[in-house]
């Protein structure tokens, strides 16, 4: 055993390599920084390598920076994944040490938090949870790590929403995600190019990504931005698609440009080419389909199509459903032009950049592989499982929605083995307006069976405005996607016990409870979903919300967590963690007391009663869940605007 720190008095010297890349800096700091808030000590960093200046040596950084350090480690413990670290002890020196140097901050970030005990759960200033220790002693430690996955990632859809409205100024809610994400070991952040400017990027978020070791990816639904219409659009209308005869603009949905046009090919590609000389801290490029449906329908695209519209469409339906609901669609002929346009913008820009890699998304009707085109080696493609059941497993034979994606998934292994990644919504997506989604189970499932299907990792659609509801999940995923095999149970109870202290077992009811929930819905022993062609499947819309809330249940455990707020013991952060799920837990109350009459309201309407005589109970339900929303300070409870946008949505519909 070392002894780091004993009785508030240093006993060690953290030292990093002569050459210390900004990341391994960063990493040494980080030790010292927490061991200082954990006991009081301030132990001392050094740069090079040192001998006898304290009891206990810490060596951290990158093997390849510590040649005399990895001289002393025996070669067939040294992990060779180029994500791998590794932390051992010797008589009077302990070795955290990565293969790069982000990996050395893993190192520091494992041995603080599964041997200190420090808690990495929220965003900001009370995101972390320090144990008060005056004495920090390290166990005979040998240990090598590395991923099962080696992408792993999260979005950024846009600015946070404590940015001042319409500002351009980088949220630091952006920096505290960045943060929590490299204590979970993510590799990259993906940037929604259509929604920030790369010079904002670069002068508020780069830095603190860059110490991090987080790669900053430049994609989502783009593919307009790279020909905007503002600047093209009078000189070059035959740039932009033809839609019902006419042109449209870089705002339409989909392949919005024209596709068979070489110009447009050579435009884009130089567009990219030129982006990159201008942002090369950007690590990946996308190319995605604007959101929603569309291509273009000139006789020029359309010549170059190799089905016709009744053998280009493929429907998927539902198994054993007694009327043929699609799950989804497929085209063959728009998903042969996106490989197309892909392919030849690619060729171009890498002729260009040979190390470019270009992202790709297939979602919705694109989310098969192309039928006539393999893809080209720099491109990288992220598959979305859109609407997908989170009550089943992926691969859950019971589940008549995920057959589907399943075989999907298999397409996609095939067609492009080692190179998939998936983009997930862990979050339920917006039309779920902030609600709680309690899919463990699920993902520790998913993740097992991806590890036998050649899949590289994902990219959680996220923002953090709403990590109080969803935190947990995508924690859980970072732990997944690191190591499929780790005991889930395990890990949500250190994250319980760290976040909630003396009231880890009143929320820790309130979190099993929804979990619970969630998997008698999927044996059929709650009450079925919204949609009666398939009461066992979850999809995230707010109208299966009350299928989740068991109103009674969560009425007695919403009185336990106001009982644990009175709770001695509990520390600062704990208390402030405590208070947030309290607060989520009224605007969920709120919530499917609202969507709950929503969704009777419907029922009636579609069983032959009049709108009229439903609609303003509707809406006082809304006037409430509205009410209460626009009381919620906390930034990171819920995405209170996105909520109140939909809110007006529905109510709309309610009020003609």
């Amino acid at each position: 055993m070392l002894t780091l720190v004993e009785e508030g008095q240093g006993n060690a010297a953290i030292i990093m390599p002569a050459e210390a890349t900004e990341v391994e800096r960063f990493a040494a700091q980080e030790l010292a920084r927490c061991v200082h808030l954990i006991s009081g000590a301030n132990l001392p960093v050094y740069l090079g390598m040192r001998e006898s200046i304290a009891p206990v040596s810490v060596y951290v950084g990158a093997l390849d920076h510590w040649p005399e350090v990895a001289e002393r480690l025996e070669s067939e413990a040294v992990p060779h994944h180029p994500q791998g670290f590794l932390l051992r002890t010797a008589p009077d020196a302990l070795y955290l040490l990565g293969c790069t140097p982000e990996g050395a901050l893993w190192a520091v970030y494992a041995l603080l938090s599964e041997v200190f005990g420090v808690g990495f759960i929220g965003l900001g200033a009370q995101g972390d949870e320090m144990p008060i220790r005056t004495t920090l002693n390290v166990p005979a430690l040998d240990r090598s790590e590395e991923p099962v996955f080696p992408y792993r990632s999260f979005l950024t859809s846009g600015n946070e929403s404590d940015a001042p409205p319409g500002s351009n100024v980088i949220s630091p809610l952006q920096s505290d995600r960045v943060d929590w994400m490299a204590k979970h070991r993510a590799t990259s952040f993906l940037l929604h190019s259509g929604r920030l400017r790369a010079d904002d990027v670069a002068r508020h978020l780069l830095g603190d990504a860059a110490r991090r070791g987080i790669a900053l990816e430049w994609s989502h639904h783009n593919m307009g931005t790279w020909l905007p219409s503002k600047v093209y659009g009078r000189k070059h209308p035959e740039y932009y698609a033809v839609r019902n005869a006419l042109r449209v603009d870089d705002t339409a949905t989909q392949l919005c440009l024209c596709t068979s046009n070489p110009s447009v090919v050579e435009e884009v590609a130089a567009n990219i080419v030129r982006f990159w000389e201008e942002h090369p801290w950007v690590s990946i490029v996308g190319l995605w389909p604007n959101d929603g449906y569309g291509m273009c329908e000139c006789d020029s695209c359309a010549a170059m199509d190799r089905y016709d519209d009744e053998t280009s469409r493929e429907c998927a339906y539902f198994p054993d459903s007694a009327d043929p609901v699609p799950v989804t669609e497929f085209d063959k002929n728009k998903t042969n032009r996106y490989v197309r346009f892909l392919n030849e913008v690619t060729d171009r820009v890498v002729a260009e950049r040979p190390d470019a890699r270009i992202s790709a998304l297939f979602y919705v009707d694109l989310l098969r592989p192309a039928p006539d085109h393999e893809l080209h080696p720099s491109i990288d493609p992220m598959v979305a499982l859109y609407w997908r059941c989170s009550a089943h497993a992926l691969y859950d034979p019971a589940c008549p929605t995920n057959r589907y994606f399943a075989e999907v998934v298999d397409e996609w292994s095939a067609y492009a083995p080692g190179r998939v990644a998936f983009y997930e919504y862990y979050m339920g997506m917006g039309e779920y307006s902030a609600l709680p989604f309690p899919i463990l189970k699920t993902l520790e499932a998913d993740w097992r069976a991806f590890a036998s299907k050649g899949v590289v990792g994902a990219c959680i659609q996220s923002a953090a405005s709403h990590h109080v509801a969803y935190g947990l999940n995508y924690a859980a995923f970072a732990a997944l996607s690191w190591n499929p095999d780790a005991n889930l149970d395990e890990f949500v109870e250190r994250w319980l016990e760290s976040a909630y202290g003396p009231a880890a077992g009143a929320a820790g009811r309130w979190w099993r409870a929804l979990e619970s929930r969630m998997q008698a819905i999927a044996r059929g022993d709650a009450p079925p979903t919204s949609d009666a062609r398939r009461p066992r499947c979850y999809t995230p819309t707010r109208l299966n919300f009350p299928s989740l809330w068991d109103q009674d249940r969560m009425a007695e455990i919403g009185v336990a967590l106001d009982q644990a707020a009175e709770s001695s013991g509990l520390s600062h952060g704990q208390r402030y963690r405590l208070n947030q799920l309290r607060t989520y837990h009224t605007f969920c109350v709120a919530s499917a007391e609202a969507y709950g009459r929503e969704r009777k309201a419907k029922e009636a309407i579609a069983a032959g009663e009049k709108q009229e005589d439903y609609a303003a109970g509707v809406v006082e339900g809304l006037n409430r869940l509205e009410a209460f929303v626009r009381q919620v300070g906390d930034p990171t409870i819920l995405s209170a605007q996105g909520v109140l946008n939909r809110i007006e949505r529905i109510r709309s519909q309610w009020t003609r």
